[in-house]
């Protein structure tokens, strides 16, 4: 193990955003061929890719059991569950046709995360933190964010000290103006600031571009205003069912918190480290958000979702402020992981989501599991996940961009560069999911949201 990590450090000279802040999966591959003493060749590596990817869904499959028991889902759930886990493009298709990559390993992630939250285990979730530094971004700030603030039932909060939290609803209001004013003033930079597209053909001006007689166009509008509608709403319904620690609360408990003080002793040399050799900062980050809100078209930000993760995203919309409720019980930690997810619901890029994915489908799934499941339920979702895996269709170069003839659309993977009838292709589908989906449940629905003594019971 000793002569293992010398040769990991040897290899901490990789510079640049996809290097070194992902090398750990390339490292346990590297390790794995070696120890089976297989030469490096080009396919040698596909495939040691291929057992990685393989090992990361089967610990997910193994993990999954277990978050279900914690949450209490019936057999009906925990189908569907496994068939929104992984009967969808991102791990049944995209994976397979371009197994050398990362993401794998961070959903892996995401499911050891989940795991160790529900089971107050700090350790199972220091270990993500330390992974994750060197394979996803993301991971490491809900990492921290899960140490910060550990499980904490909302009801085991009102029965330890009422006197320890603010009354939800005028602390609400607080955090209500100042998100409209954070997301304000974003929609006016935004509009006002401009911005390097990510790809040449794409055009953007700012609203009122200097020396210019450019007129804003409708459509950008609309797309930003559909943006911050959708996450002001998102944040607002997570925000208002918790409760909020005092000030002088939350630091007692802060500087009391032994694993989220490790946590920054860890992160904090690490992620100096990786900035020191070239991988993105916050500010880069930031900025790559912003050019892909901009050069994204009407809505795709939430058709990209649905198309590469499943079904399952639908439902999450359709039922997310009361999502949100049994999300705000475990306490101030898990709703901040899922405004980071909304958050990153803004790249369009569906594949930045795979790290949220277990969360997503977990406390979806315990909504869903409210309305009596049947084996009808589990056929639609079963049908709807395998039209949106398209293992039915060819995966391959479809045609180059006319204007840049070096940029490529590979089939039904969707971004700001997809072509425009695939574009259409997607948003019919997502559109006929929901419709299918709100004519299964409506009757369910309306019976279940009108009965509020049972509401407050489950």
């Amino acid at each position: 193990m000793v002569r293992l990590l010398k040769i990991f450090i040897l290899n901490l000279n990789v510079r640049g955003i996809h290097g070194l802040e992902r090398i750990f999966p390339s490292f346990l591959v590297y390790h794995f061929l070696r120890l089976l003493n297989l030469s490096f060749s080009n396919q040698n590596v596909i495939y040691g890719f291929i057992f990685l990817n393989t090992a990361s869904v089967g610990i997910v499959v193994y993990l999954w059991n277990k978050i279900a028991d914690e949450l209490e889902i019936s057999f009906f759930g925990r189908i569907i569950g496994y068939i929104a886990l992984f009967i969808n493009y991102c791990l049944l298709k995209w994976i397979g046709y371009y197994p050398v990559l990362t993401e794998n390993v961070a959903f892996c992630l995401g499911g050891c995360m989940l795991y160790s939250y529900l089971k107050n285990k700090p350790s199972g979730l220091l270990l993500c933190l330390v992974i994750g530094l060197f394979t996803w971004p993301s991971v490491n700030s809900m990492v921290l964010v899960l140490l910060l603030f550990p499980r904490q039932d909302k009801e085991n909060q009102e029965n330890i000290n009422t006197n320890y939290y603010h009354p939800s609803g005028k602390q609400f209001l607080i955090i209500k103006r100042i998100w409209v004013s954070l997301i304000l003033f974003l929609f006016l930079m935004i509009l006002f600031y401009p911005v390097t597209p990510l790809s040449p053909h794409i055009l953007y001006q700012p609203f009122f571009p200097k020396n210019s007689n450019y007129t804003f166009p409708l459509d950008y509008f609309l797309r930003y205003l559909l943006m911050f509608s959708w996450f002001f709403y998102g944040l607002s319904s997570l925000l208002k069912n918790l409760l909020y620690l005092h000030l002088m609360v939350f630091i007692k408990k802060t500087l009391r918190n032994k694993a989220f003080l490790l946590a920054l002793i860890i992160y904090l040399p690490i992620i100096y480290f990786l900035r020191s050799r070239g991988v993105a900062t916050e500010e880069k980050t930031f900025q790559v958000m912003l050019n892909h809100g901009i050069t994204q078209r009407f809505g795709i930000f939430i058709v990209m979702q649905v198309v590469l993760l499943g079904p399952i995203i639908v439902f999450t919309i359709l039922r997310w402020n009361y999502i949100a409720q049994t999300i705000a019980k475990f306490g101030m930690g898990l709703a901040l992981v899922f405004a980071l997810t909304i958050l990153l619901t803004l790249f369009g890029q569906g594949r930045s989501l795979i790290v949220s994915m277990p969360f997503i489908v977990a406390f979806t799934v315990k909504e869903l599991d409210r309305f009596s499941l049947q084996w009808g339920d589990v056929g639609i979702f079963l049908c709807l996940s395998l039209w949106f895996s398209k293992i039915w269709m060819h995966q391959g170069l479809l045609k180059a961009i006319p204007h840049d003839p070096n940029l490529y659309f590979y089939a039904h993977v969707g971004g700001y560069w997809m072509d425009i009838n695939f574009y259409f292709f997607h948003l019919g589908s997502a559109l006929m999911c929901a419709w299918i989906l709100w004519t299964r449940f409506k009757f369910r629905f309306s019976e279940l949201d009108n009965a509020p003594n049972l509401l407050s019971e489950n």
